[in-house]
């Protein structure tokens, strides 16, 4: 986390995933992400990040600098131009540099099963969908289909995907509109740790399914198979 003080006023960024909400993580999608200049993305594959930037010209540099203004400005709540007349390149470097670094150290927690919203809670589909219904199969194939484009990058798709599936415990899935685009409101204020986790529940629970999935399709196929040697064996009886 950095911090610091511009005229009279205290600034921070956010120590990890748990202080950022899912609405202002959205807000970073579409308002920097798309900021974000080729240079920088070639950085961030280099097998030695150090190297390369030490390597970049005086022009990469200063290309990479006008985002991290931008990018530091968001998380502290400052334009991006007072970022670059109170704070130093050496400064600026240090503070993009450890909000990137605070950021990627998320930390998958496999316990996790759900969250609370107002002292009510919110669960994830049973483990594995152990004993779950036709339906909840479906909302499982449907999950699929959303959750490609949330790997792709698409996070606002995984609104839908945690309605459907993140529910009050007890309450069977029926579609109702209304309660859906209210429900998605509130899941926007959920903070980004427990968005995350349930991103990493569902791909655990994603791998379990193609499984179950491919064994059912499996004992059809065996049991269509049966059923027609019997049909033959039966003949002329």
């Amino acid at each position: 986390m950095i911090s610091f003080e511009l005229n009279g006023k205290k600034y921070s960024s956010p120590k990890g995933w748990e202080n950022i909400t899912f609405e202002k993580f959205l807000k970073y999608l579409s308002e920097v992400a798309p900021n974000t200049p080729e240079v920088l993305k070639e950085l961030f594959e280099a097998e030695n990040l150090a190297e390369a930037w030490n390597n970049y010209t005086d022009k990469d540099k200063l290309i990479c600098y006008k985002f991290f203004a931008l990018s530091v400005g968001f998380w502290c709540g400052l334009p991006a131009e007072e970022i670059k007349e109170s704070m130093n390149i050496e400064q600026l470097e240090s503070a993009f540099f450890t909000i990137e670094i605070d950021l990627a150290n998320m930390k998958n927690d496999n316990t996790f099963t759900g969250f609370e919203i107002k002292g009510k809670r919110y669960v994830l589909p049973a483990e594995n969908m152990e004993g779950s219904t036709v339906s909840e199969f479906a909302e499982a194939s449907q999950f699929q289909e959303n959750f490609a484009e949330v790997e792709g990058g698409e996070w606002l798709s995984m609104l839908d995907v945690m309605v459907v599936l993140c529910r009050p415990e007890g309450e069977k899935y029926s579609y109702d509109k209304n309660r859906h685009e209210l429900r998605k409101k509130l899941f926007k204020g959920l903070s980004m740790d427990k968005v995350i986790n349930s991103a990493f529940f569902l791909l655990r629970l994603n791998v379990e399914l193609q499984n179950n999935l491919l064994i059912y399709s499996m004992l059809q196929e065996i049991a269509q198979k049966q059923e027609k040697q019997l049909k033959r064996l039966m003949v002329g009886i």
